[in-house]
């Protein structure tokens, strides 16, 4: 009796704690079944054969603890037409299993660049790091080789340098879609010490020309309300 009654305070003691964390509670009585799609099996993958992204995305589900984050995961992963690997690598980091079902949703049948998804990992928390990637997904009408731009990725690790996370995705707002950033440019911006001028200056000088001896002179100006002002009145030049 006293083992039994252990049981069942220790039985109690998950529930709810499981309710505190705002997860599913446990159904009593018969589970619903509500087909094959609902049944988690890691054995059983034929649809996904061959696509490796697919792969890292149920890696992802199997990871985590609880059945009810796994199958609403597995659930996100049957709707998806592809991933991006290095997104899935960000999810993947995250602790908490509802927050990494929210992760894998925000992702699904979306593109990264390599630098977006570094910065994203980057953030201290997962509320963080998923607003990071669903800023960072690249839209219709972006220029996906402007990823591949040198300058975009010095823009980007400009932006890494702001310490705190709202700053840091206002920054990277000014990036995204961008097609190409001026090195010399951006190493003006980035030596700017406060947040908000420097994503003003980020912004300015997104795709625009610059040659080095504007930008030179540029960064020469002591006070940073004349340093932007001289990009924006040069570019070009």
């Amino acid at each position: 009796d006293a083992f039994r009654g252990a049981r069942g305070f220790l039985r109690d003691a998950h529930r709810g704690w499981r309710g505190m964390r705002g997860g599913p509670q446990r159904r009593e009585g018969p589970i619903e079944r509500r087909g094959p799609r609902d049944s988690f099996d890691p054995d059983r993958r034929g649809d996904y054969d061959g696509d490796p992204a697919i792969e890292d995305a149920l890696r992802v589900c199997e990871r985590i603890a609880f059945n009810d984050d796994k199958l609403e995961c597995l659930r996100v992963v049957r709707r998806a037409g592809f991933f991006s690997r290095e997104a899935l690598g960000v999810c993947g980091g995250i602790p908490h299993a509802d927050d990494v079902v929210e992760c894998v949703s925000a992702i699904a049948d979306r593109s990264y660049g390599p630098g977006s998804t570094r910065v994203c990992a980057g953030m201290p928390f997962a509320d963080d790091k998923i607003a990071c990637l669903r800023q960072q997904a690249l839209r219709p009408g972006d220029d996906p080789g402007g990823r591949r731009d040198p300058g975009v990725d010095s823009a980007m690790r400009a932006c890494e340098g702001i310490p705190f996370a709202d700053d840091k995705l206002k920054c990277l707002a000014q990036v995204r879609g961008a097609r190409y950033f001026s090195q010399e440019a951006v190493q003006v911006c980035a030596e700017i010490p406060f947040a908000d001028d420097k994503t003003r200056c980020i912004g300015i000088v997104r795709d625009r020309p610059y040659g080095p001896g504007v930008t030179r002179i540029c960064r020469s100006i002591p006070f940073v309300d004349d340093k932007i002002r001289c990009l924006d009145e040069n570019a070009g030049r």
